[in-house]
């Protein structure tokens, strides 16, 4: 609970530091490189408090306390670039904004699952503006790490998590309203997912939905009226894709007893795909 308040009280003091920063220079010129990229910079703070969806045994009770994982709570911060509609695909996309942003979770079982912290990507565009009202979509994705994985002796039902990193990926629909030149407030419904890809088992991955209540700060104002983008040229085009990866399962070994009869046993993935 005190790591929750510290995290709060820090976003905020960010979040007005840059607004007073922004009113004390509101008259000041950008022409200078070094502070450019302050003029387009975005800073928000989000509320998450939703469910963890019981798509596993573990979250449906078979972990130590014998109780189903329910609700969760979590922040987020976010610091991003609002396009302007200076390139076509910013005005193709309907001015959208794209930054990096930290999050916070605690799942209400900090002994067996940890309290996930994510570094991540995002990309938010609106679907429609109207006046002071968007209906926006984002997406993100980034790395969570803090978790408590599994451990056949220490953690032994926390088969959810068998790794001490995993991926982290983000999905919002929202609604925003602009309180003013600088201020925005949005709803959302957002949902998370966190998985290491199989890359070291168990891995059945955790799913969590939430609404998200969001204050955002925009240095500067968003523009008025954009103009249309041109249409795009057809153009052909042939693409070659290389990928690789790394696999993990388990398989039963009649040999080993209790508790050690699953196996581990990794192996490596790859191809090249054209189209």
């Amino acid at each position: 609970m005190k790591m929750m308040f510290k995290i709060l009280l820090i976003n905020l003091c960010i979040i007005f530091s840059f607004s007073s920063y922004s009113q004390a220079n509101s008259k000041a010129s950008f022409n200078s490189d070094s502070t450019q990229w302050i003029k387009y910079l975005t800073i928000s703070l989000h509320y998450q408090y939703g469910n963890i969806l019981a798509t596993n045994d573990f979250v449906r009770g078979e972990n130590q306390t014998g109780k189903r994982l329910k609700n969760f709570y979590s922040f987020s911060f976010e610091a991003g670039k609002q396009t302007t509609g200076n390139k076509p695909w910013e005005r193709i996309y309907q001015l959208p904004e794209y930054g990096l942003g930290l999050f916070y979770g605690n799942l209400n079982s900090p002994e067996e699952i940890g309290q996930p912290v994510a570094v991540y990507g995002y990309f938010k565009a609106p679907f429609k503006r109207c006046n002071k009202i968007s209906l926006f979509y984002k997406f993100g994705f980034g790395l969570a790490f803090n978790w408590k994985p599994f451990h056949q002796d220490n953690n032994p039902y926390n088969y959810t998590i068998g790794s001490e990193k995993t991926a982290f990926i983000l999905g919002k629909l929202g609604v925003s309203y602009q309180l003013g030149k600088h201020w925005e407030s949005s709803l959302g419904i957002t949902a998370n997912h966190f998985s290491n890809g199989a890359v070291e088992m168990p891995n059945w991955g955790l799913n969590l939905a939430s609404i998200d209540l969001a204050l955002k700060y925009r240095v500067s104002q968003l523009p008025g009226k954009v103009d249309k983008a041109p249409k795009a040229r057809k153009l052909s085009e042939l693409y070659a894709v290389v990928f690789g990866g790394k696999k993990q399962t388990w398989f039963y070994d009649r040999r080993q007893t209790e508790p050690n009869k699953f196996v581990h046993m990794g192996y490596l993935i790859g191809g090249v795909s054209t189209g």
